[in-house]
C-alpha cells in the first residue's frame, strides 16, 4: 500500500511540474480556395502526449464570395482529436478574405504522420470548389520532465488494465 501511495504521489508531483513547464505547439496550414492555392507550415515542438494546435487558414483569393465553406481534417488513428469536430462549417468567405479553423490534437505514438486538411465551398456560379493540403507531423518522444511523466503515465495505464 505504501508503494502505491508513493507511486501516486510521485505521479501527482510530476504532472504538476509538467503542467508548469507546458509550452504550446502550433502548426499553421494555409489552404487557398477560388482560385486554388495551398501552402503549409509545420513548425512546432510536437511530442507524444502533448496537446498541439493545428491551425488552418482558408483563403479566398478570388473576387467573389465563397458560400457554405467547410474545412475537414483527415488524420491517422495515432493522432487524436482532443476537441471539436473533424469537419468544421465556416460559412461565407468574402473575396480576398480568409477564415481560420483550429483543431486541438494529441499524438499517442512517436513517428511521422500525414494529416490532410480539405476546404470546399460553392462559388457564385454555383460550382463546388475545393482545395486540400497535407502536412507531415514529426512526433517525437517527450524529453525532460515530460519523458518521466510519460513513463509514469504508461505504467499507470498498465496497472489499470
Amino acid at each position: 500500500m505504501k508503494r502505491l501511495f508513493f507511486f501516486i504521489f510521485i505521479l501527482f508531483c510530476l504532472s504538476f511540474a509538467a503542467l508548469t513547464v507546458y509550452a504550446a505547439s502550433q502548426i499553421l496550414v494555409t489552404v487557398g480556395v477560388n482560385p486554388l492555392n495551398v501552402d503549409a507550415d509545420a513548425k512546432g515542438n510536437l511530442r507524444v502526449g502533448k496537446i498541439f494546435t493545428l491551425q488552418t487558414r482558408i483563403e479566398n483569393k478570388g473576387d467573389a464570395a465563397l458560400q457554405y465553406a467547410t474545412a475537414e481534417l483527415f488524420a491517422p488513428k495515432e493522432i487524436e482529436l482532443v476537441s471539436g469536430s473533424s469537419q468544421e462549417f465556416i460559412g461565407e468567405i468574402k473575396g480576398g478574405r480568409h477564415k481560420d479553423v483550429r483543431w486541438k490534437l494529441k499524438a499517442a505514438l512517436s513517428g511521422q504522420y500525414i494529416a490532410t486538411v480539405r476546404a470546399q465551398g460553392i462559388n457564385e456560379g454555383g460550382d463546388s470548389v475545393s482545395s486540400e493540403d497535407s502536412i507531415l507531423l514529426d512526433i517525437r518522444e517527450p524529453r525532460g520532465l515530460g519523458a518521466i511523466f510519460e513513463i509514469f503515465s504508461r505504467l499507470a495505464a498498465m496497472f489499470d488494465n
